[in-house]
């Protein structure tokens, strides 16, 4: 496999309760106004929280895109997003932009980062030795997967704060 990639996985784990049973159960009490409420506000952090998730993604993405170096651009154009974990082989120029991969995206999934350009894998880890054309190299890595990953609670603290803000 030649391309680089890492996936951004949001622990898909939920623990809310079933707030239509809780609805239900209400009806025998006085009031259901706290269990509307709750409810309600269950699910508008739920809405938060897939925000913010999407919100962290991008974010990834334009940071690893800002951390490629760039010789002709090919590199650093050739980032995209697939949902899940599982890479096939991808042709570059082929896939949705990020942020249409990523509007689809909710709490629970996996987003993969990913660059499947050829050479990725070198530019990422430096390349020392002679490649099958008989060419000598000492590349430096220039680590912006590496980087990026380094970063990503920053990046979702970053993100989440945003979303928060906008609300």
């Amino acid at each position: 496999m030649t391309e680089l990639f890492f996936t951004i996985d949001s622990s898909g784990h939920h623990s809310w309760a079933d707030f239509e049973a809780m609805q239900a159960a209400a009806g025998r009490m006085e009031s259901t106004t706290f269990f509307v409420d709750v409810a309600q506000w269950v699910k508008r952090a739920h809405a938060l929280a897939d925000d913010a998730f999407r919100a962290t993604v991008l974010d990834a993405v334009s940071r690893v895109k800002e951390l490629t170096p760039v010789r002709t651009g090919y590199l650093r154009s050739n980032w995209s997003v697939v949902p899940g974990s599982d890479v096939e082989t991808i042709v570059p120029g082929t896939t949705a932009p990020p942020e249409a991969v990523v509007a689809e995206l909710k709490l629970g999934d996996a987003a993969t980062i990913i660059n499947p350009v050829v050479y990725a894998m070198r530019v990422e880890f430096g390349f020392v030795g002679t490649d099958s054309l008989g060419r000598h190299y000492d590349q430096k890595g220039a680590g912006m997967m590496q980087q990026t990953v380094h970063e990503l609670p920053a990046i979702a603290q970053g993100a989440t704060a945003r979303v928060i803000a906008d609300q």
